[in-house]
Formats: structure tokens, C-alpha cells, sequence
């Protein structure tokens, strides 16, 4: 039962590469290895750039602050926005995909799919420093 689920979740490729792999046990677990690796450096690296969003959301909030100047969300994410585009490819090479089964690429699309960067997000990382009040 749970094979076929397996199966079916993985597409016809598997139905060849699962047995195959079951008569060869070490080439499994390098497999198994392989993608641990590259799973668990996609969560660093999202991780990583999770941190740059809040870091820099409240860096440049603060920078507003001591200017005086007024604090809005939407400028603030368009402002956030045009530094991490420019340093995103330091901060991150792939990310897991929303199912946390593989890893795609860091781009801006995906990366901002993953976190939840949008200028709902600055207001509430925001409101959770008490900058804004709600």
C-alpha cells in the first residue's frame, strides 16, 4: 500500500529506479545521503535569507526612525526589496520547494514565494519589533 503511494507520488520513473535501488543497497544510501545534503543546505540557505529580510526590514526601520521620517510598510518593502535582489544570489544557490521534498533555484520568484516577503509581511515584522502599532 504504501509503495504504490510512493509510486504514485514520484511518477512512473520510480516504478524502475525504486527496485533498483532496493537490490543496491549502498548506491540507496548515497542517494538518501545526496539529498539530505542538498535538503538540509536549501533550509540554511532560506533560513539565511529569512534572517536578511528581518535583519535589513529592521535596520533600515530604525535608520527611518532616528531620521525621523515615517515609517511605511510599503516603501519600506520596496526599499528591502532592491538590496536583497542585488544580494541574493550571496545569501542563497537553491532553496527547498514548498513540498520540502527537493531543492529549486534561489531565484527572487521563489525564494519570495517561500518567505512570504511582501509588504504584509514588513508590516507585521513591524508591528512584532513595535514600530507600528496595529
Amino acid at each position: 500500500m504504501v509503495i504504490q503511494f510512493v509510486y504514485m507520488a514520484l511518477g512512473p520513473w520510480s516504478r524502475m529506479v525504486i527496485p533498483w535501488l532496493a537490490d543496491h543497497s549502498t548506491w540507496f544510501a548515497l542517494v538518501f545521503v545526496v539529498w539530505g545534503v542538498l535538503f538540509w543546505s536549501g533550509k540554511v540557505q532560506l533560513q539565511r535569507n529569512e534572517a536578511y529580510l528581518q535583519k535589513a526590514t529592521l535596520d533600515i526601520a530604525r535608520d527611518w526612525q532616528h531620521q525621523s521620517l515615517e515609517i511605511e510598510p510599503n516603501r519600506l518593502f520596496e526599499t528591502v526589496y532592491q538590496n536583497w535582489t542585488s544580494q541574493i544570489h550571496q545569501l542563497a544557490w537553491f532553496i527547498p520547494n514548498r513540498l520540502e521534498i527537493w531543492v529549486i533555484p534561489a531565484t527572487v520568484k521563489n525564494v519570495q514565494a517561500r518567505t512570504g516577503f511582501s509588504p504584509e509581511w514588513v508590516k507585521k515584522v513591524l508591528v512584532q519589533h513595535h514600530f507600528l502599532s496595529e
